[in-house]
């Protein structure tokens, strides 16, 4: 049985649609929608071995310039300049000496 204010829940068929597939709905487009949005950090992190949490991606010449394809980071006391395509989905990071990055 439907209220009046509950009617726009209703399904096609006039069932109401149960929250809990809504919910589950949603949480799958947001997950789908983030799996391939992958952060400097995190490409950083898998190109260098290091842990996420342990990488910090530096204010450079290239992140002044306003380049995402290019960026500076730290992890672990070392410094390191990496590269990815625009798609995000190659990324090459190589040690670099301090001023490759200021």
């Amino acid at each position: 049985m439907t209220t009046a204010g509950s009617q726009a829940c209703l399904h096609p068929e006039g069932r109401a649609i149960p929250l809990v597939n809504t919910l589950i709905g949603v949480l799958i487009a947001i997950t789908l929608g983030l799996s391939g949005c992958k952060t400097q950090t995190a490409l950083t992190a898998d190109s260098t071995r290091c842990r996420t949490m342990d990488v910090d991606v530096i204010k450079s010449r290239y992140s002044r310039e306003g380049s995402t394809t290019v960026w500076c980071a730290k992890c672990k006391d070392r410094l390191y300049l990496c590269v990815s395509n625009p798609e995000r989905n190659r990324v090459e990071c190589k040690e670099a000496a301090p001023d490759a990055c200021s």
